[in-house]
């Protein structure tokens, strides 16, 4: 289960459910067209651990802990709207679903990357970025 929270106060820092804004319901909603265009920048992150977790995702790289804003199970893939190309730079903090505390560096959402990896390391968690093509338009 994934937690989104939005303050239109706020909406320099864009964090939208890609699914819920495009009104899909089950997967099949998607098969006979391309998702359309809603004019925001979509990408999407994925838990490949065994553990959940929490992230955030801010316009800020440091400062102040910031509170979660969607949960990962093992494994699980969430498809995002985030800042436009141009916009404020994002990025995403990893934490800990216990207490809430960073068990990363925070990472860029890069504008060369739609796919971003959490990965799970010994001492501290990581972010992968891929390019994955796309027959919608990225904005």
């Amino acid at each position: 289960m994934a937690l989104y929270s939005e303050n239109p106060n706020y909406s320099y820092n864009i964090v939208r459910d890609l699914n819920k804004v495009q009104g899909v319901t089950h997967v099949t909603d998607l098969v006979n067209a391309p998702p359309r265009s809603i004019n925001y920048r979509y990408i999407s992150i994925q838990n490949s651990s065994m553990r959940p977790i929490k992230v955030a995702l801010t316009t800020y790289f440091s400062g102040r802990l910031p509170k979660a804003q969607m949960y990962f199970e093992p494994g699980q893939i969430i498809n995002l709207n985030v800042n436009s190309i141009g916009q404020m730079m994002q990025y995403i903090h990893i934490l800990d679903p216990i207490n809430g505390n960073r068990v990363g560096y925070p990472y860029a959402i890069r504008t060369d990357a739609n796919t971003f990896v959490l990965r799970d390391g010994e001492n501290m968690w990581w972010v992968d970025p891929f390019r994955h093509g796309s027959i919608a338009a990225q904005h």
